[in-house]
């Protein structure tokens, strides 16, 4: 999408939809958690924008934002779904008999190093509030 173009609503709803769909892939509970509510404080908070070039910078934002997303997705599930495969092998192996459709256990869901309390978000973590404080203003430099 170019910057210069302003999104209309259903777009912006779709983008919306597309993070909060993107985030709920996440499989580390913390960090999904924390997405979502971003994601959702986010837009919230810009509701209300109604100059143009605003709009289009923010949507433009939201996109990069989405690209992380998927980005984190890929790379932060690889170690849960690895170490999901090693222990359902060494289930299969234990009894010889793996059955497909058994219930995943249930302390398979949080990978020791992700638990909700122990998550730390880095300065490079995507959404903090004064990166996109600084772009504003930022942006509001150059357009003087």
């Amino acid at each position: 999408a170019m910057s210069h173009t302003v999104p209309n609503k259903p777009q912006v709803l779709r983008l919306y939809k597309t993070l909060i769909n993107e985030s709920k892939k996440m499989l580390a509970p913390g960090r999904r958690d924390w997405l979502v509510y971003r994601i959702r404080k986010e837009f919230r908070q810009n509701k209300g924008i109604t100059e143009e070039s605003r709009i289009a910078e923010t949507y433009r934002l939201a996109e990069v934002h989405l690209d992380t997303i998927k980005v984190q997705v890929q790379h932060l599930n690889k170690p849960i779904l690895e170490e999901r495969s090693k222990k359902r092998s060494t289930v299969a192996s234990a009894d010889n008999a793996f059955d497909p459709f058994a219930e995943p256990a249930d302390d398979i869901e949080e990978s020791p190093t992700e638990t909700p309390n122990s998550i730390e978000y880095s300065d490079s973590d995507m959404f903090k509030m004064d990166d996109l404080q600084s772009l504003e203003s930022t942006n509001k430099i150059e357009k003087e």
